[in-house]
């Protein structure tokens, strides 16, 4: 059972997920974080760093080596993030896809002004909660390719595109449509049996290949805090439905995809 005083959601950080759930995602080596590195990387971050100690030039030279260490696993790079998420709310986060090749470049994500960061820090410390960090093996993943899916009562209740303001043409095909469905099926067979809720908004990123496969990106709250993309958060809205941005060429916004909820 967890300990009440956790932060909220915390069941979905990938620092407490379950061995079979990490296997289905990609390789990384986390680094649980001291406390007077949450204090550093919280205090460069600037965002509500008065509610740290200053940020000491030793404890950051620490962690750098920590994280040199672990991205020498990765020559190809690293995403980096938390436990909870990653610092894309930042300019450089956007620029550098979260993409780092050494532990300086790591810190700099970490401390580039993240509203998310921050936010997570302090409910973490407030909670006396330790912290991760994550260096995840690189991986290009196609925007079009990447979906959240949303799971109740560990039944599929609907699945959109991730990046639901733009259309992709390649999605318009009725076949690449078909392959998607069934490799996803394959995979929510698997993880709705590992998942450590019963009621969570996972992200997947799908890799046609000559064997098409499913990673598991990260698993949200199933709460309105989380974004319904294509969907909302009205309850009569999830439908069991496949939505997909609508394109010029065929306006149809959803396919069904009540196989994967039998």
């Amino acid at each position: 059972m967890l300990n009440k005083a956790w932060p909220q959601f915390a069941e979905t950080w990938i620092e407490n997920w379950p061995d079979e759930l990490l296997s289905l995602s990609f390789p990384h080596i986390g680094i649980r974080l001291e406390e007077r590195e949450v204090h550093a990387l919280a205090a460069l971050n600037g965002i509500g760093c008065h509610r740290f100690d200053r940020c000491r030039e030793e404890d950051l030279c620490a962690l750098e080596a920590k994280f040199d260490g672990a991205i020498r696993r990765f020559p190809q790079g690293a995403f980096i993030r938390l436990g909870s998420r990653s610092p894309k709310d930042t300019v450089h986060g956007v620029i550098t896809r979260c993409k780092a090749f050494d532990g300086r470049q790591t810190i700099r994500l970490l401390t580039s002004g993240s509203e998310r960061v921050a936010y997570d820090l302090r409910a973490a410390r407030k909670a006396n909660y330790p912290p991760w960090v994550f260096v995840r093996q690189w991986a290009d993943i196609s925007p079009e390719m990447e979906f959240r899916c949303f799971m109740k009562n560990r039944r599929l209740i609907g699945v959109s595109q991730y990046f639901y303001q733009t259309s992709f043409p390649v999605l318009d095909s009725p076949e690449i449509r078909n392959t998607i469905k069934t490799v996803l099926a394959e995979f929510f067979a698997v993880f709705s049996k590992l998942s450590p809720l019963d009621n969570v908004v996972f992200d997947v990123a799908l890799f046609l290949d000559k064997a098409p496969h499913v990673k598991l990106v990260e698993i949200n709250p199933f709460h309105p805090l989380t974004q319904a993309c294509l969907f909302s958060w009205h309850a009569s809205d999830f439908d069991g439905g496949f939505r997909f941005a609508q394109s010029e060429s065929k306006p149809e916004p959803f396919m069904d995809f009540f196989p994967l909820c039998e």
